[in-house]
């Protein structure tokens, strides 16, 4: 499973999963499947329409490439303008297309995706764009790498609720250590909570370190203590613990 670390305007790193190559395929396979359907209800529709007007064979040709043309043509870039980066087949596979920053793509960034379809897809019959997602670090075909962006997952699978950070347990004589703790937001204490659930799975990957050591580090910050407390794997993991501990125990 790959995930992407992605730093916000806002300094926040945020982690996301980045979809399969295979899922990527799936998601572009019912994009088709929905464009025939179309293809074919409209042509079937217009010709009827055109049949019983008793229009010649020159008009009804013209109208079917004013239509259909640029549908299959500008379908990908009109969907990911209007849903925000997803086409039906991203929506049902629950991915989208995302800035490598975390904001939204402009326009210029979906148009950039869309005039390389013709290279990565079309082209090369999918095997560049599968070449790339497959080989690059962060899952982007070569449309992606020129306007800066990326596929994430929408859910990640590693989603952490507010029910399962309850669930740490807590003790009656606990005295919290961090009392200013009360100032984050129960999102800011989930994002915590996957990012440990993560180091746990990941303990030797040194990304995952990286990522628990600046999360650990925003923290001391915010709480204003010192980040000699940490300066081992160890002991960022349990400085980070006892902070969710000290929320639950003050919030709860």
């Amino acid at each position: 499973m790959k995930t992407i670390s992605i730093r916000t305007s806002q300094n926040v790193t945020i982690e996301y999963e980045l979809p399969s190559t295979f899922q990527r395929i799936i998601a572009w396979v019912i994009d088709f499947v929905i464009l025939i359907l179309a293809n074919s209800i409209l042509t079937f529709f217009f010709f009827s329409v055109i049949s019983i007007i008793g229009w010649s064979e020159q008009i009804q040709t013209f109208l079917t490439f004013l239509i259909l043309v640029p549908l299959w043509f500008f379908y990908s870039l009109f969907c990911e303008i209007i849903f925000n980066g997803q086409s039906i087949g991203k929506r049902a596979m629950g991915i989208r297309v995302t800035k490598l920053n975390g904001d939204i793509p402009s326009l210029s960034d979906y148009f950039m995706r869309w005039a390389f379809r013709m290279v990565d897809i079309m082209f090369s019959g999918g095997s560049l764009a599968t070449l790339l997602i497959t080989g690059t670090e962060k899952g982007q075909r070569l449309g992606d790498i020129l306007a800066g962006t990326t596929v994430i997952k929408v859910k990640s699978t590693q989603h952490v609720n507010m029910k399962e950070l309850l669930n740490i347990r807590s003790f009656k004589n606990y005295e919290p250590t961090y009392q200013k703790v009360t100032t984050f937001s129960e999102d800011e204490m989930l994002s915590i909570k996957t990012i440990l659930n993560r180091a746990s799975r990941f303990p030797k990957q040194k990304e995952t370190y990286k990522l628990l050591q600046r999360t650990a580090i925003l923290v001391a910050k915010k709480l204003d203590v010192s980040q000699e407390k940490f300066v081992s794997q160890k002991q960022t993991k349990q400085f980070l613990h006892t902070v969710l501990q000290d929320y639950i125990v003050l919030t709860r």
